[in-house]
């Protein structure tokens, strides 16, 4: 999250992500390894990724299997 929306976020609430920042905060957690906390993030955040939603899915789906870094530098560009 972008210092501008953290700041917006603790002075006014919470803020609305734009679709690049949610898709980037699902990659993080899924890279990171939080896969219970990412498919959270992911449902809470679905109407807002529109069609990013099913590709970020299937990232997560595939968690487990080897290359998953090489997936997420891929995923989006």
């Amino acid at each position: 999250m972008s210092e501008t929306l953290i700041v917006n976020y603790l002075i006014k609430g919470r803020v609305k992500m734009n679709v690049e920042e949610l898709v980037q905060k699902a990659k993080d957690l899924i890279g990171e390894g939080n896969v219970e906390h990412a498919q959270q993030f992911i449902e809470e955040h679905k109407d807002e990724l529109g069609e990013h939603y099913h590709k970020i899915t299937a990232l997560l789906a595939d968690t487990t299997t080897d290359g998953l870094f090489d997936k997420i530098k891929g995923l989006f560009q």
